[in-house]
């Protein structure tokens, strides 16, 4: 997981300290807009313990070993562009170990787009970030390993991606038989994943639970039932069920 890290932060530092128009995405014709959309790298873990062992990882050796490709590997590019010494500018955390108001600013730094210099390098999240937040810009998504639910892997990697296509790179661990079981199926998992969503609990026939969905069971076979309704525009005829001339006819106006 370093060394990918370690690629993906170069990336965005080459991108961002590089100003030779051969040698750059923005001299490529890349708009910032583009470029943005793969800036700041989220990680997605699913305990704090794996999230913690990371952000020291992170903070010791990231920065370090993207330095030392800037001067042995990528020494002559590095040179040709003027990449100066590569610095990890800023990063944030969404855990629950974080205060209600540090997750608010957060979430508002996030918001801040390159070139802009508040703009964040990484952050890194566990199960907070799958639901209830929405950052059009995020564009780029590490799971490090696969999460024990599948509606929170699809709810969790759909945060990235949503106002243009997205990257989520699955980061699986060789000694757990489950990684090594998905990493096998990979393509027929992601290809079927919707049906492996795990049902939620209700008690049947609960007061909560019939104020809740008898409604919809109700439209539903309102709908199986009149022949005219069963087509994607026959819910309109609700509001004119008041009208049995209409519903005799068929006629919306």
């Amino acid at each position: 997981m370093t060394r990918l890290i370690v690629c993906l932060i170069y990336l965005c530092e080459f991108t961002d300290a590089c100003y030779s128009p051969k040698n750059t995405l923005r001299g490529l014709g890349f708009a910032p807009e583009v470029i943005d959309q793969y800036y700041t790298i989220v990680g997605y873990f699913n305990t704090l313990r794996e999230l913690g062992s990371s952000a020291t990882v992170i903070s010791d050796r990231v920065e370090a070993h993207a330095n030392s490709l800037r001067l042995h590997k990528f020494n002559k590019l590095a040179e040709q562009t003027g990449m100066e010494k590569i610095r990890i500018s800023g990063h944030r955390e969404l855990t629950s170990r974080r205060s209600a108001q540090e997750v608010k600013e957060t979430l508002a730094d996030l918001e801040y787009a390159y070139p802009d210099e508040r703009s964040l390098s990484y952050v890194l999240a566990s199960n907070m970030l799958s639901v209830g937040i929405d950052i059009s810009r995020l564009g780029i998504m590490t799971v490090y390993r696969q999460p024990k639910m599948n509606a929170e892997y699809i709810q969790a990697t759909s945060r990235v991606g949503r106002s243009n296509p997205g990257l989520v790179i699955t980061m699986y661990n060789s000694i757990s038989s489950r990684d090594k079981s998905h990493f096998e199926h990979f393509s027929y998992y992601h290809n079927t994943f919707y049906k492996h969503v795990e049902p939620t609990s209700v008690t049947p026939f609960s007061f909560r639970a019939l104020e809740k969905a008898l409604h919809a069971v109700y439209v539903a076979l309102v709908r199986h039932r009149i022949p005219m309704m069963r087509a994607n525009n026959g819910g309109l005829l609700v509001t004119i069920a008041s009208t049995p001339k209409s519903l005799k006819s068929g006629s919306i106006s």
